[in-house]
């Protein structure tokens, strides 16, 4: 009950505030005509900073702002989207699309997306996007249909990138992509072992109930081998391609199809394959 008083009250400010600019707090702008319908709600703090561009469909999308800094460009449709943002800042540029994602930003998170951003356009797919105490920089035309976990790290990205669908990515130490880059079906991008290698330490977890009934406590987070991940421009990542933790892929590497590759730095304009990859 109290969910839903929540939401109706959100559902009233934010058409209050849209419809009547005499209501309106001096931190809240809307630029351009906004569409949206019922299922629309919205939820932010009278401290936030809210810019909303030009042509923004906001249908059956719930959006959440605490204590953020939030620009949306031009064009943008959310859709069947979520959205939850607290304490954080989201630079969206222009011609954006969500559509039946979940797009979560936590404490001190900070993302930023050129033009042309993608995260999901498609209403039969479902990804998710989450970062936490997280800074995520892209460029333009970056198109993201994976599920991504950005945790206590960075992922900056460079234009022109393509994640196809079932690409889980994991960053917990760095990820650093180049331009022009292809990623194909069902890829792993993995900068972190997620667990520890100590047997011991892993049955811990297990005892307490990980991961239903407990999470990971900080002396655990310690001991997991995490290492930063390098992409090179050009590079093609092939399908079920596994990228683990420690891997350099320099400028117009190609990446075979089932490919394992563990730490490997490989030289620019190299075709890897196999498990373990090597040179063809």
């Amino acid at each position: 009950m109290s969910r839903l008083i929540r939401y109706v009250k959100c559902w009233l400010r934010f058409r209050i505030y849209y419809y009547f600019k005499i209501f309106r707090p001096s931190n809240f702008k809307i630029k351009g005509r906004l569409y949206f319908d019922l299922f629309s709600f919205i939820d932010f703090q009278k401290d936030s900073e809210l810019t909303i561009g030009e042509n923004v469909s906001l249908r059956k999308t719930r959006l959440y702002l605490h204590d953020s800094d939030c620009v949306l460009g031009s064009q943008i449709k959310m859709m069947d989207a979520v959205v939850f943002i607290k304490n954080s800042k989201v630079d969206i540029g222009g011609n954006s699309k969500f559509n039946k994602i979940d797009f979560s930003l936590y404490d001190h998170s900070s993302f930023k997306s050129g033009k042309h951003t993608l995260l999901d356009g498609s209403k039969n797919g479902v990804s998710g996007f989450y970062a936490e105490k997280a800074t995520v920089e892209w460029g333009d035309n970056v198109n993201h249909y994976a599920y991504s976990k950005c945790i206590q790290s960075t992922w900056r990205s460079g234009s022109n990138i393509f994640i196809n669908w079932g690409t889980q990515i994991r960053c917990e130490s760095a990820l650093t992509m180049g331009d022009n880059i292809l990623i194909s079906y069902d890829c792993i991008i993995f900068d972190t072992n997620t667990h520890s290698t100590d047997h011991m330490d892993r049955r811990k977890e297990i005892q307490q109930g990980y991961p239903n009934s407990s999470i990971q406590f900080e002396e655990d987070k310690k001991k997991i081998v995490k290492k930063p991940i390098i992409i090179g421009n050009d590079v093609w990542i092939g399908m079920r391609t596994i990228i683990l933790k420690g891997t350099e892929l320099g400028n117009q590497v190609i990446v075979g199809s089932g490919s394992v590759v563990s730490g490997l730095k490989v030289n620019e304009a190299s075709k890897i394959a196999g498990n373990p990859a090597r040179n063809l």
